[in-house]
């Protein structure tokens, strides 16, 4: 990563104008200051499938036949303390996108909090530049409230049983492996936390709908995997378990990944951009 060009980088930028981070959100916060506070209820919308109790979803594929593709992106940064050139890289390609109109999606994700930073750099006051997807909602938590619109304020139960199903778990026999030992749903073994976590994801990367698939995804980590060929080559030890779930999902609803650690995948991801 060390030894990236920016130059190309920075001949798109030529008509993306700089933000500074903090003017950006305390000018936001002035003009919704006086917007009316939400009377939303963590206990209100009995209609809220209960994902954090109900171990009794049924799993659902998603219908890849009606999947239709969003100018939308996501940002997951695995690497807790990237360098400072990879923040450098993450944030003007992420401004060059935003100058694009390319939608933002974030799941409100704090550690590590590049893509954090990558969400208070859109336009927070126009909804549509960005989408916001909850994996659960209690406004005294929640630290953007009156900043920025919420897409999500908790998944829906289709997308609890489109993560259980991808959640499927196979274990042969170490010695026949035409021999099935056990079959069980991470998802129903998770806590109710990391199930509304696993069901928020679908939303992060399918839309609100579950059938609108994100164009592409964006990844930091200096394993510079993304493939799960990637993955089996670097050793499945070394590489973060979110990165290959990430991966395995990607793959199922075939959204490309580009990891910007890797030099190939930098050209590859401006090479698309410059067609948006």
């Amino acid at each position: 990563m060390e030894n990236f060009d920016l130059e190309s980088i920075n001949s798109m930028m030529t008509e993306v104008a700089s933000v500074n981070r903090e003017e950006a959100v305390k000018e936001i916060a002035n003009t919704v200051a006086s917007a009316p506070a939400s009377n939303y209820s963590n206990r209100d919308n009995s209609d809220r499938p209960n994902i954090y109790m109900d171990l009794n979803i049924n799993p659902k594929p998603v219908d890849l036949t009606k999947v239709k593709e969003a100018k939308a992106y996501a940002l997951y940064a695995i690497d807790e303390n990237p360098s400072e050139d990879t923040v450098a890289l993450v944030t003007k390609v992420a401004d060059i996108l935003k100058a694009k109109k390319v939608i933002y999606r974030y799941d409100n994700t704090v550690v590590p909090s590049l893509a954090r930073d990558i969400f208070m750099r859109q336009d927070l006051t126009i909804p549509n530049a960005y989408q916001l997807f909850l994996p659960y909602y209690k406004k005294e938590k929640f630290d953007l409230e009156g900043i920025a619109t919420i897409t999500n304020k908790w998944p829906s139960a289709l997308s609890a049983q489109h993560a259980k199903h991808y959640s499927k778990i196979t274990i042969k026999d170490k010695t026949d492996k035409t021999k099935v030992v056990e079959e069980f749903y991470g998802f129903s073994k998770a806590t109710g936390g990391v199930r509304n976590m696993m069901a928020n994801s679908i939303h992060m990367l399918l839309g609100k709908d579950c059938l609108t698939k994100l164009k592409f995804v964006i990844v930091t980590s200096s394993c510079e995997c993304e493939t799960m060929e990637d993955v089996k080559v670097k050793g499945y030890k070394e590489v973060s378990r979110r990165l290959q779930e990430l991966i395995r999902r990607c793959n199922d609803f075939n959204i490309p990944i580009y990891n910007l650690n890797k030099k190939e995948s930098i050209q590859k991801l401006l090479e698309l951009i410059q067609t948006l």
